[in-house]
């Protein structure tokens, strides 16, 4: 610090600089300053200019801090004429005297209440050693929090770090996921492009000619078993009839007949059927031995295995199908 400096007049709160007091071997200049209460003391400039120093330590005793509060102690009234102790209360509910120091001390927390008591750092409460958790590393084998603030700082910890990993945006919005999410879509975006993936994924199926066999026959299974009244539950039938859709479109291309193709499969009807022009018949996949024969209850059943075995399936036009009905079972 420079030897120049001269405050000689100034005033720090309640000190007045008087005179230079003393230079120190190091360089610091000491100064003589009086209290507005009319004591003198000595302070350097340094603790001056920092406000280290603002009286002669009347300001601090002469401070009234009755509804005070000092970690848990509540300051009720004065210990005296003096303001150099307190009567205080703790929260347990034991009154104690305790000096101005001690309690401008950040270490006196409380009237050192028992051994069986604790508190707590965030909430400034004193519970009982058992509202604790266990905490190996900690002196008195507690941890430093009560429950209830232990699980909440857990659960905001939790929030944070999922938050922090789980961090994206959505990739058709750009709006900010506050959860993970494989697709990478926001919940509107996923159900609106779930609904689209489903409808092309339909359209894909009506075209394919797997699908289309594979439809009929759940649904004539599901009427049959809809009779007795049996459902289906939801079980695809892929896993019971003993070929694949592949196989049984083999099968029926076999046994077509000179007209018959995959395109005019269908049902008759009177007013475009023409008996005089083959491009307006229909065929449909009949049963040699009528369905109505076979009663079974489900498709585990070795009935229902006999009625839709490829022996048993064939393609027969849709007029003559109708006019049979199942009378003809039996019939040369």
């Amino acid at each position: 610090m420079s030897l120049d400096i001269n405050l000689i007049g100034e005033k720090f709160k309640k000190l007045t600089v008087i005179s230079k007091h003393c230079v120190s071997k190091l360089g610091a200049i000491s100064w003589l300053c009086q209290c507005d209460c009319g004591k003198q003391i000595i302070a350097t400039s340094c603790k001056l200019r920092k406000k280290d120093i603002r009286s002669c330590g009347c300001l601090r005793y002469g401070e009234d801090l009755v509804g005070k509060k000092f970690n848990n102690l509540l300051v009720i009234s004065k210990a005296g004429k003096s303001n150099k102790k307190w009567l205080c209360q703790c929260e347990c509910g034991k009154q104690i005297i305790i000096s101005n120091f001690r309690l401008h001390n950040k270490k006196n927390k409380s009237c050192k209440c028992p051994k069986d008591t604790k508190h707590c750092k965030k909430c400034d409460v004193i519970y009982k050693t058992n509202y604790f958790f266990k905490n190996v590393t900690s002196r008195d084998g507690l941890s430093c929090y009560c429950k209830n603030c232990t699980t909440e700082i857990t659960k905001k910890n939790d929030k944070a770090m999922r938050l922090r990993k789980n961090k994206q945006n959505c990739k058709s919005c750009n709006y900010i996921l506050l959860t993970y999410r494989r697709s990478g879509l926001c919940l509107n975006c996923y159900q609106s492009n779930k609904k689209t993936r489903r409808k092309l994924l339909e359209c894909k199926n009506r075209e394919s000619l797997e699908y289309r066999l594979k439809n009929n026959i759940s649904r004539s299974i599901r009427e049959a078993l809809s009779i007795q009244g049996i459902t289906k539950g939801r079980r695809t039938i892929a896993k019971y009839l003993p070929y694949t859709m592949n196989q049984l479109k083999v099968h029926i291309e076999n046994l077509f007949e000179s007209w018959m193709t995959w395109e005019n499969q269908g049902n008759y009807r009177k007013q475009d059927w023409d008996d005089n022009d083959k491009s307006t018949w229909k065929w449909q996949i009949d049963h040699i031995k009528p369905h109505s024969f076979f009663k079974y209850t489900s498709m585990e059943d070795l009935v229902f295995q006999q009625c839709w075995a490829l022996s048993n399936l064939r393609p027969l036009s849709a007029k003559q199908n109708l006019s049979d009905g199942n009378r003809r079972y039996g019939k040369k």
